[in-house]
């Protein structure tokens, strides 16, 4: 089920909660609604109607005005609470002045349900835009849609059984009901979802503190800020001109066709009834007509439709045109346009939207509103309303050009707001400068400047002139001295004929410094026929098979080597896809894809979710399709059966056979270590074939060899860990080395070795030299100040790496209290180890930095611990 709509499992519990309160406002909204609206038009009169718009118009500027006032100073959670508990007793408390007698009570509720249901609406999708980002609102929102079409439905035909059961006039009991029961649903979802509401108002708290007058001071700014924002606003006063001739048409011709107050009400309940029901029937596949066509092709089907709509009107004017019209504008409206829209409004950032969506909603539409209105009574009484639609129909000819417009623009306007959230230094990449330099020679000038004034001169005589001189000094890449590294750049960059291919296929390097000096190279060249495509079909390809590989491991008995071989696999697969996104950036000179990389590794949820989107809308269909599954955080059984439309994958979940002889056959000799170690773990014997078994033995890592001899093909599961993979999984749980990848734990294992000291045993004199970086894997040791003061380490802690970085004397003794077992790491083996993967060296100064804050943080303890000396007694 959650496959078929499309709904993750981490969304299932807020998604209900938000459609339960849609479907209670709604279904609230539908018993007014229909009762204002035949009060209206039976016991005051149709010719008033024009009136009524002009007057409720006007009413939207100040309710619109109030609400925006207000949300900067509530949450709107709270504000819409008490909004729903506001409309359900002021209607109660009309319900008693009916009987008094007052005709210009009628056109007041008739007001009062237009002003409900805009005030209503624009806090429930304030919301639900606050809880969802605009990637989930195209899946969740017609979800939520539905839930409010299911309240308006259930409304609807509930309305004249009730109306006969307990009188018309006392609907407005049960609108007061519905209120209570929506405002009373809110409440319980914010206790329960606490964490989304707190974080909602944690990132508007700097905005929030603006008062009313400044709200609106600063409208033109933002205004002025988003393009999107200027096509919203034309997008909501064109529609809102031509609603009122439409909503006066389908009126007019419905008034004189039902005579009496009950018929009116009746057929009104039961055609809203059943066009929702419609509507919910397509609702549910409208998440994925977005994610095929992009939120904005789904605006162009209600403008083009309206004029087709007023058309139809112009040359019949009759009850069939009239439902038609209302049937499919209001189907349209509310299955594809108003979801799309209110995700379209999701981009905008949270404080902005307080602003806007009352912005828009109320003095757009009231202004699109007011002139529709004045349309209608200045041609009241010599222009019969069926040629109200010879305006029309221009007026939605150019509302359809301006989201014609919109579709067109949507990926530069969406690449402009992640722009202006983008922290230019989140991310940076030493060659994004280059994306700049449009001039080849200007490029050659950037190229030359990165390398060092004491270049060496080591690649002098190196020629290439083949495939196999570019592959020897592509090797030179991975070298650890800087200029040799720089002069093999410039020397491929220098080459008359580089084919990009075979730097393409040496991106799979596992060597992070040949694969940065390949991808800076890729952004350099100019090589116009080059096609990524297969590159990245190839990658895409390969991280589906990895993912198939995770899903299989899973179903596997929970052990630290199966967790260690899917962290470790995982980290593979982000990796790649990461190596994906960056050809594409370099093989882009406008900058935008490279915009989108960093937003998609943000760690902003909302800027995240916007980035994905704007890759989904700036590349080909095909290459997005391929690769969103990979890139979204989604389960893995969902991921598959995407990557199973465009590739041939695997099944391992029940054949373990296939999946232990896929995973030893791979190149990475880590994966293989740990698939072996794994399988000595299983309960039931598995055997390997002979020929792998051979292979692996002959393998150029020590490790995988030595694991390969202790295979047994029969018998019970090895119950001693080896000694590297046992380093390998305390390394793991060190809290200090969370931040490292799996390959530079096992560089780290390869040079560590563990040393069981007894109790009272010291390791570390006050004062003297340190030369080594220790982990504490089991026991306890304790750590004595020069001040005397003392504190215990345990498990997972790690000590001495202060006086390692600069091999200074330490401040402390140590000393274990009970049998331990500790991890040491030389300071030599350490130094080859970093430069090979800086990121394990760069990781051990945070650890030193975290200490160092962890010392001032005593030190201010003491100081603020001092008593104050007493003031002098002068007297």
């Amino acid at each position: 089920m959650l496959k078929w709509f499309n709904v993750y499992r981490h969304e299932i519990g807020l998604l209900i909660w938000v459609t339960t309160l849609a479907l209670l406002i709604r279904s609230a909204s539908a018993s007014f609604n229909h009762f204002a609206e035949t009060t209206f038009l039976k016991r005051f009169g149709v010719e008033y109607l024009p009136w009524a718009y002009l007057i409720n118009a006007l009413s939207g500027f100040f309710s619109m005005a109030l609400l925006t006032g207000l949300l900067g100073r509530i949450s709107v959670s709270r504000l819409l609470t008490f909004t729903l508990f506001f409309c359900g007793f002021s209607a109660t408390a009309l319900r008693w002045v009916i009987p008094l007698g007052y005709e210009l009570l009628y056109p007041v509720m008739f007001i009062m349900k237009a002003q409900y249901e805009l005030m209503l609406g624009v806090l429930f999708w304030n919301l639900a835009n606050d809880l969802f980002s605009a990637r989930q609102s195209k899946r969740l929102f017609p979800l939520i849609t539905a839930g409010g079409i299911i309240g308006v439905t259930a409304g609807s035909f509930a309305t004249p059984s009730l109306a006969a059961a307990i009188r018309i006039d006392n609907l407005l009991f049960v609108y007061f009901l519905l209120t209570a029961a929506a405002g009373a649903t809110l409440v319980l979802m914010e206790s329960l979802f606490q964490s989304q509401v707190f974080r909602i108002q944690e990132q508007k708290r700097d905005f929030k503190t603006l008062s009313f007058i400044e709200q609106w001071k600063k409208l033109p700014e933002i205004i002025r800020g988003s393009k999107l924002i200027l096509f919203f606003m034309l997008l909501f006063v064109l529609p809102n001109i031509t609603l009122p001739i439409l909503n006066y048409q389908f009126r007019f011709i419905v008034d004189r066709t039902y005579a009496t107050e009950f018929k009116l009400l009746e057929f009104l309940s039961y055609f809203w009834g059943v066009m929702n029901g419609i509507s919910l029937m397509f609702l549910p596949f409208v998440g994925r007509l977005y994610s095929r066509w992009g939120l904005p092709a789904a605006l162009l089907f209600h403008p083009a439709n309206y004029v087709i709509t007023f058309l139809a009107l112009l040359l019949r004017f009759d009850i069939f045109i009239a439902v038609y019209a209302r049937v499919s504008t209001s189907i349209i409206r509310t299955v594809l346009h108003k979801p799309a829209r209110t995700s379209l409004l999701g981009l905008l950032p949270g404080a902005h939207r307080d602003i806007i969506r009352p912005f828009l909603r109320g003095t757009m539409v009231r202004i699109g509103l007011l002139t529709g209105s004045g349309i209608i009574i200045v041609s009241e009484g010599f222009v019969h309303p069926r040629y109200l639609s010879v305006i029309a129909v221009l007026l939605t000819a150019a509302w359809l050009i301006i989201s014609w417009l919109l579709r067109k623009r949507y990926p530069d306007i969406l690449l402009n707001m992640i722009s202006k959230r983008v922290n230019d230094t989140e991310l940076a990449d030493p060659s994004e400068d280059l994306a700049k330099i449009k001039d080849r020679r200007a490029r050659t000038q950037f190229f030359r400047t990165r390398l060092n004034s004491d270049d060496t001169q080591v690649l002098n005589g190196t020629r290439i002139e083949n495939e196999s001189d570019l592959r020897q000094v592509l090797a030179l890449l991975d070298d650890p001295s800087n200029p040799v590294h720089e002069q093999a750049k410039l020397k491929v960059q220098k080459a008359p004929h580089v084919g990009t291919w075979v730097l393409l296929e040496n991106l799979a390097s596992r060597r992070q410094r040949t694969r940065e000096g390949i991808l800076f190279l890729l952004e350099f060249l100019d090589d116009k026929n080059l096609d990524i495509t297969a590159f990245i079909k190839t990658e895409s390809r390969i991280c589906y098979r990895l993912l198939a590989e995770v899903r299989a491991l899973m179903e596997l008995r929970q052990t630290p080597e199966r967790d260690l071989l899917i962290e470790h696999l995982n980290q593979e697969r982000k990796q790649r896809i990461d190596t994906v996104l960056r050809v594409l950036a370099a093989r882009d000179h406008s900058g935008r894809m490279h915009l989108i990389r960093r937003g998609i590794h943000s760690l902003n949820e909302r800027l995240r979710s916007d980035s994905l989107e704007a890759f989904d809308v700036t590349t080909t269909k095909k290459i997005s399709r391929i690769l969103i599954p990979l890139i979204e955080d989604v389960a893995p059984a969902r991921a598959l059966k995407a990557g199973k439309k465009h590739f041939k994958l695997p099944k391992l979940d029940s054949d373990r056979g296939k999946l232990y002889a896929g995973l030893l056959k791979k190149e990475d000799t880590l994966a293989q270590a740990l698939s072996l170690a794994l399988i000595a773990k299983e309960r039931e014997p598995f055997k390997i074939k002979p020929e792998l078994l051979d292979r692996l033995r002959q393998s150029p890592d020590i490790h995988v060899r030595r694991l390969a001899d202790r295979h047994e093909t029969v018998g019970k599961p090895e119950r001693d860990i080896d000694p590297y993979i046992a380093k390998l999984i305390h390394l793991s749980k060190v809290g200090a080395f969370k931040g490292l990848s799996i390959i530079h734990l096992a560089a780290l294992a390869c040079v560590a070795k563990v040393v069981t000291y007894p109790p009272g045993r010291l390791i570390l004199q006050d004062e003297a030299t340190c030369d080594t970086l220790y982990v504490l894997v089991e026991g306890e040791v304790t750590a004595v100040g020069q001040t005397g003061a003392s504190r215990s380490l345990q498990g997972g802690n790690v000590f001495g790496e202060a006086a390692f970085l600069d091999k200074a004397p330490v401040s402390e003794t140590f000393f274990t209290v009970c049998s331990s077992r500790i991890i040491e790491v030389h300071s030599d083996q350490f130094r080859k180890t970093a430069e090979k993967y800086p990121e394990v060296a760069l990781q051990l100064c945070g650890l030193f930095f975290a200490e160092i804050r962890k010392l001032n943080e005593m030190r201010d303890d003491r100081v603020n611990a001092i008593p104050s000396p007493s003031p002098l007694n002068t007297g």
